[in-house]
């Protein structure tokens, strides 16, 4: 019975052991991934030739779609800030301050990704989060929003 215990024993010692290795590992990949790079010079030049015509283009949508969603559905998007930056991960996002954040590599978007990201940024504003409530907001305003999301999430932001 004693050599039956100590069997058991090992066994879901081994099994304990290999669960914080692939958490240590999976915890050191995530840090590496995430590791910032600086800036390319030509990216830096890249993003100081955009940044104008990329603001222009976000408020121009950002008023036509807080338009959209107050006269057709009663909702207010009311917002503090928008910036524009040279993000490598991100197209967009929205504080809890109800900033709103963009990248400049919106310019290179046609018109229905970039309607799909102002939108989805909008949307924010009202929803936190990505749930259920969220994504019934935004497929008001853009009924393909899977097919749009998709193409994003498969363009290289770095």
């Amino acid at each position: 019975m004693a050599h039956f215990l100590c069997g058991n024993f090992s066994l879901l010692l081994h099994g304990l052991c290999i669960l914080l290795m692939s958490m240590f590992f999976r915890i050191v990949k995530r840090y590496y991934r995430r590791k910032r790079r600086p800036n390319s010079v030509a990216s830096k030049k890249e993003y100081s030739k955009y940044k104008d015509e990329a603001r222009k283009i976000v408020h121009e949508k950002l008023e036509a779609w807080q338009k959209f969603y107050l006269e057709n559905f009663q909702i207010g998007m009311n917002f503090n800030r928008v910036a524009i930056k040279n993000s490598k991960t991100r197209w967009g996002s929205c504080s809890s301050r109800k900033n709103l954040n963009f990248s400049y590599k919106i310019v290179f978007l046609n018109e229905e990704e970039r309607d799909y990201l102002i939108i989805h940024e909008l949307c924010h504003l009202q929803q936190m989060n990505h749930g259920p409530n969220f994504w019934k907001l935004v497929s008001l305003g853009c009924p393909n929003f899977l097919v749009l999301r998709h193409k994003l999430r498969r363009w290289k932001m770095g």
